[in-house]
């Protein structure tokens, strides 16, 4: 059982000279407030220290990990705003207030209009401030993690969305250990059958496993030992869910997922992780077409390492991952990483808060969307992206989601650009709106003044900024022309009766008319 102590004794290690005592303070207040009679399930003190244990291991400030403590008791009408104001004080309780006005998203929304907005609103809330969206994910996981024994068509819902929305958005986040949770969680829920045959596959050969690690663990600490380099070497294997899905991709057994087993290598250095790298591939057999440089070329939330594929003399495949210190803190942490160890939460113009632009454009993306389909692929293609790294003919980098095209370029640099974008001159060659760009290429946008928006654009765009740019300029020119067209025929009428269009528009009947409709 988690106890108040372990969580001040975690947070005392990242801030030795904090003072806790808000944290005890909202401890006792938790507890009494929680001990009142109340209808909601979620309203144990144990449940309570479990999110603040999951916000303290991500190093997060005081005022998340007592939001945490505190986070139902608005909700649950057990206080309200300007109470806990008084007795936490009003940064805190707008955290918890923020929480108490998030749509419920509890796995009952029953229609698209109600889930778009409910992500709109979490999008938002994040965007004012993001630890909102660190404490809603902790609560999500431990309510999955008292509800995994439960069954019923409001718990499929609810394990459904946690998969649909949760997850990808913790990936999105940096929170890799917190998506597998949830889920491997929701797996179990939604296809126990399959859950207990992967833990059986797991079960049944975790002493085999097990021997190949050491085997292989003990080959790599030798060759890198020899080269005079330090580092940690740790050992991982892969969680149900991820097993479940690349065997239903490849249509293949459970045991026979290629990358089940891995190695991670810890270094000092950039250069010492290129060096490990070259070592392996001399060590190990490579698999074809299985590196990826994660360092040179992040993944969208910070993400970054190196990974290869390779085979051991037994024709054994294992991955080997290997980065260094600082990519390690934001491979577990992800954002929070940023300002882990800090008292308050960075302001705007940190890198903290850089590393979270992308909510304001989802934001942006989602208030001008004209639907609710619209809005959950905007979510949808936000969360599910990796990058593409391109370059202005002045050298700045323009980071954009694998698979964007000329058009994404040309709208990221500025919407003007976008709307007369006919093309683009990359590395001297010229190329149409819908060309897929790659990693290092260096684009020129070609334009032409008269270019408008066009409705066959929206098959070429990728990137929420660029269609919803795409979108507001196709609404805009079928204003106009509805305009247009609605003065012509208004006009023909006025004509039919041979009356001038100015005395007609100034007459005194006119006027009357169009007050009546105001």
């Amino acid at each position: 059982m988690i106890r108040i102590e372990q969580i001040i004794s975690e947070y005392k290690s990242y801030h030795p000279d904090a003072d806790v005592t808000p944290l005890q303070k909202a401890y006792i207040l938790s507890a009494r407030l929680l001990a009142q009679p109340g209808l909601v399930w979620a309203s144990s003190v144990t449940e309570h220290l479990e999110v603040a244990q999951i916000l303290v291991q991500l190093r997060l400030d005081v005022e998340s990990i007592v939001a945490g403590l505190l986070y139902s008791t608005i909700k649950d009408k057990r206080t309200n705003l300007e109470t806990l104001g008084l007795q936490i004080g009003e940064p805190t309780a707008k955290i918890i207030q923020a929480l108490d006005e998030l749509p419920g998203l509890m796995g009952d929304r029953e229609t698209k209009e109600e889930l778009a907005l409910a992500m709109k609103s979490l999008v938002d809330a994040a965007t004012k401030d993001p630890r909102v969206i660190f404490v809603k994910l902790a609560v999500r996981l431990v309510r999955l993690r008292h509800w995994s024994s439960l069954r019923g068509q409001k718990t499929r819902r609810f394990a459904s969305e946690t998969l649909e929305i949760f997850a990808p958005l913790a990936e999105r986040l940096g929170l890799n250990h917190i998506k597998v949770e949830l889920e491997d969680h929701c797996f179990a829920l939604l296809n126990p059958k399959e859950f207990a045959e992967v833990q059986s596959m797991l079960a049944g050969k975790k002493e085999l496993h097990q021997t190949l690690l050491d085997q292989v663990q003990g080959q790599l600490k030798e060759i890198i030992e020899a080269q005079g380099i330090k580092a940690e070497i740790f050992r991982r294997i892969k969680h149900c869910y991820s097993i479940h899905l690349k065997a239903l991709k490849y249509k293949i057994r459970y045991e026979d997922v290629h990358d089940l087993l891995g190695l991670r290598v810890i270094v000092e250095d950039k250069d010492k992780a290129y060096q490990v790298l070259g070592l392996v591939h001399e060590r190990f057999r490579l698999v074809e077409g299985r590196f990826k440089d994660y360092i040179t070329y992040p993944k969208a939330n910070g993400y970054q390492s190196l990974h290869t594929m390779v085979h051991n003399e037994d024709g054994v495949g294992f991955e080997v991952q290997i980065r260094t210190q600082e990519m390690h803190k934001i491979a577990e942490m992800g954002v929070a990483a940023h300002w882990a160890y800090k008292a308050t939460l960075p302001n705007k113009n940190e890198k903290s808060a850089n590393s979270l632009y992308w909510l304001n454009d989802l934001s942006k993306s989602l208030t001008i969307a004209s639907d609710p389909k619209e809005s959950l692929e905007i979510f949808t293609r936000e969360l599910y992206s990796d990058l593409v790294y391109a370059f202005t003919p002045k050298g700045r980098i323009i980071k954009l989601p694998a698979g964007s095209t000329v058009l994404d370029f040309a709208y990221f640099v500025h919407s003007d650009l976008g709307n007369q974008c006919t093309g683009a001159k990359i590395d001297g060659k010229v190329f149409p709106i819908q060309h897929k760009l790659h990693h290092g290429d260096q684009v020129t946008i070609l334009t032409e003044e008269h270019q408008q928006p066009a409705q066959a654009w929206l098959g070429y765009a990728r990137t929420n900024r660029a269609l919803s740019q795409i979108r507001q300029g196709l609404r805009k020119r079928e204003y106009k022309e509805a305009q247009k067209l609605g003065r012509e025929i208004f006009e023909e009428q006025v004509r039919r009766f041979e009356i001038q269009l100015e005395d007609f528009v100034n007459s005194v009947e006119f006027k009357k008319f169009l007050d009546k409709r105001n």
